[in-house]
């Protein structure tokens, strides 16, 4: 199965988090595509089960966070946002709690309010 995943990595060195998930993917024998590599967060289409990211959380030191990715857009609009929000198809989260949560990674879109988009 094909699993989109993020992972927010350690700002501490620049390369060490990189190698360090990219050495875990490996060792786990998870095939995987980068969609998107920034400094501190990676964007990956994989070929393994959902759980398998709880396994690379556990043996990671350097990544602080990870989960499944719903969709991926470059756009900083905030009326963009809104609207690509809406073309998600929900049901999953259907009679479930959920929480959104917004994190400014370094000073990327500094005109975003992340508390405006929780």
């Amino acid at each position: 199965m094909t699993v989109n995943m993020y992972f927010l990595l350690s700002g501490e060195h620049e390369t060490l988090p990189k190698a360090e998930l990219r050495a875990i993917l490996e060792a786990e024998r998870i095939s995987y595509n980068v969609i998107k590599d920034l400094d501190q967060l990676i964007l990956l289409s994989a070929t393994c089960k959902v759980e398998d990211s709880i396994k690379i959380v556990n043996r990671a030191a350097m990544v602080k966070e990870a989960g499944i990715l719903l969709k991926y857009y470059e756009i900083e609009d905030i009326g963009e946002i809104r609207d690509t929000i809406r073309d998600i198809d929900w049901n999953f989260l259907r009679k479930k709690s959920f929480a959104v949560r917004a994190k400014r990674v370094k000073e990327y879109f500094p005109s975003v309010k992340s508390d405006f988009l929780e």
